[in-house]
C-alpha cells in the first residue's frame, strides 16, 4: 500500500495494535492517523512545525506524542487532534518508548542526548514521576513485559577504549 496523503518526506511512523491505528509524521507539518489494516486516513493534524518522532499511547486516554527536534519539545494531542500539553526539553531526545504499567496506565520513558538520566512521565499530562541517573551516557533501554525491570545500556570511554555496561531499574521505579 502506498500513502499519498503527505506532500513531503515522512520522518517517522508509529503503530498501535490495540487501537488498530498507525500514524505518520512528515516534514509537511502534518501528523496523519490511519486505520489498520485498510490504511484509511481518519485524521490529519496540522502542526506549526514538522515533528521528527511520534508515538501512540493507549490509556488512560488514547493520545499521540510528538517530538520536535528543532524546538527540543514534546507535544501531546488527543487522537482527535486536540492539543493537550507541551513540554520543553534542554536537549535532543535520543531514545523514547511508551510502556504500560501494571494498572494499565501509559508512561513515556525517555533519555536526552546531553543527559545521563532516564525520565519517566505519565501520559497524557507529561508529569514526571521518576528519574534515574546512571554513571554514563544511556545509549538504549527497554522495559520487561511484566514491568518489573528496565535495562539501560550505558556507553563510555575508559583508558581510550569504548566500553558498555548494563544498569537495571527494579520494581519501585516502574510499578508506578
Amino acid at each position: 500500500v502506498e500513502l499519498y496523503d503527505h506532500t513531503s518526506e515522512i520522518t517517522d511512523i508509529s503503530i498501535n495494535s490495540v487501537q488498530y491505528i498507525f500514524m505518520t509524521v512528515s516534514r509537511d507539518c502534518y501528523a496523519n492517523i490511519y486505520t489498520l489494516p485498510d490504511c484509511k486516513l481518519v485524521n490529519s493534524i496540522k502542526l506549526k512545525s514538522p515533528p521528527s518522532k511520534c508515538l501512540i499511547s493507549n490509556s488512560p486516554l488514547p493520545c499521540i506524542v510528538l517530538y520536535f527536534n528543532t524546538e527540543k519539545k514534546i507535544d501531546v494531542y488527543s487522537i482527535n487532534g486536540h492539543f493537550i500539553i507541551s513540554k520543553n526539553l534542554n536537549s535532543e531526545i535520543v531514545q523514547w518508548k511508551i510502556f504500560t504499567n501494571y494498572l494499565f496506565a501509559d508512561y513515556l520513558m525517555y533519555t536526552c542526548k546531553d543527559y545521563q538520566k532516564i525520565t519517566i512521565a505519565s501520559l497524557p499530562e507529561l508529569s514526571e514521576v521518576t528519574k534515574t541517573s546512571p554513571e554514563h551516557t544511556i545509549s538504549d533501554f527497554d522495559v520487561s513485559e511484566d514491568k518489573s525491570y528496565a535495562v539501560l545500556l550505558e556507553t563510555f570511554t575508559e583508558g581510550g577504549k569504548s566500553k558498555a555496561s548494563i544498569h537495571f531499574l527494579k520494581d519501585s521505579n516502574l510499578k508506578i
